[in-house]
Order: structure tokens, then sequence, then C-alpha cells
């Protein structure tokens, strides 16, 4: 039951993230377009020209229970799919840690989107509901049925 456990916990925490950013400015087609336009329809990470075929959303600030990543504009990047296999599950600093100016760049879009402004006011109460969230699915799961 170990993968599959965490996997639901894992699970529960993401829907619960995903459901609480749609308060806020929920990442649409349109804030899709202008997170492209923003870098110049080119990722982030890699400078690549950005098409639907080479491309997909990736979260800056992880969507999971230490980071409490929202989907949100200013959160979500559109980058070419072999960078964000890449980048795995590091976190930006670290993958960009030799670029720079391209760090600096997704830090201002943060900044500018208003999504840092958004992640600070809520991220306790976040951290904290993921927490629970998290154990208690995990809880349910491992209920006996008698």
């Amino acid at each position: 039951m170990g993968y599959e456990l965490a996997d639901a916990q894992n699970y529960a925490v993401r829907v619960f993230l995903y459901q609480f950013s749609k308060q806020f400015k929920f990442f649409t087609y349109e804030y899709r377009e202008k997170t492209l336009k923003y870098f110049d329809y080119r990722c982030p990470y890699t400078g690549i020209k950005i098409t639907y075929q080479n491309s997909e959303r990736d979260h800056i600030i992880p969507s999971n229970k230490e980071s409490c990543g929202l989907h949100l504009y200013g959160n979500v990047l559109i980058v070419s799919k072999d960078a964000n296999r890449r980048k795995g599950n590091k976190p930006i600093e670290e993958f960009l840690k030799d670029e720079p100016e391209k760090l600096a760049k997704i830090k201002a879009f943060m900044k500018e989107t208003g999504f840092l402004e958004i992640h600070e006011k809520y991220f306790q109460y976040l951290h904290g509901k993921a927490e629970n969230l998290y154990i208690q699915t995990g809880e349910l799961i491992k209920m006996p049925l008698s």
C-alpha cells in the first residue's frame, strides 16, 4: 500500500490547492497567452521557441504540501517538455543557478502578476490545511472495513 497511499495523499492535496486557486487569477487560456507573451513565446528555462507540440505547464512553486504552490497566473509557466523533464522536482533556484538572468525574469514575473503576494498571504493557512488533509487521507485509506 506504500506508493498507492502516498499517491492518494498527494493527489488530495493537489486537488485542494487547485480548487483553492479558483478564488484568484486561476490559470486560464487567457493567462496562458499572457504568460507566453511575457516570455516572448520562448521557454523561460531554455529560450527555445514554444509550440503546443513541444510545451507543457510547470508550477514554479510546486503544488504540494510542502510548498503549496497554486494553479495561478504568475506561478504557472509554459516550458519545453525537455526542460521540464530535466528540471524535475528541483527548485527553480537550483535548476537555474547558472542562468541568473532567466531566474531574475521569472522572479520578476511572479512579482508583477501578484502571485507572490497571494502566496505569502495564504501560505501558512494552506500549509496547515494541506498537512491535515494529507494525514486525514492516509487515515481514511487505512481504516478497516468492519
